[in-house]
């Protein structure tokens, strides 16, 4: 069993020293990193990040705000990314977009929060 990657020896550009977040595509052996309002895309194959990168998160990330917090992908490929208190379910065929009906409230569809709770703290 592998254990988590140094990061450190992926050979990126200086600028994602402190990157906001990073998504791993297993199925497109991909990862993303995100900055700001920049996203790079790291090719595991060339162990490198491909040509033409940094881009906007608006040109390929449909609906995504700039300066995610943190971004994972879930259970059956599922990718989620974190801002603030919501969250974002992306569908990424084609396209990478944010799924109608989000952003959701990260406490209350997670955690079972609900919304009278988190007023109150």
């Amino acid at each position: 069993m592998e254990g988590p990657l140094d990061i450190a020896n992926l050979s990126l550009p200086n600028e994602l020293q402190s990157m906001d977040a990073a998504l791993e595509i297993t199925s497109e052996n991909r990862a993303y990193f995100f900055k700001s309002d920049k996203y790079w895309r790291y090719n595991w194959s060339t162990a490198s990040v491909d040509q033409g990168y940094p881009q906007a998160i608006s040109s390929f990330w449909k609906g995504l705000p700039d300066g995610v917090d943190a971004a994972f992908q879930w259970k059956r490929g599922r990718l989620v990314v974190l801002k603030g208190g919501e969250y974002y379910s992306l569908k990424h065929k084609g396209k990478i977009g944010v799924k109608k009906g989000f952003p959701k409230m990260f406490a209350s569809s997670w955690l079972g929060c609900s919304v009278k709770n988190l007023r109150e703290h």
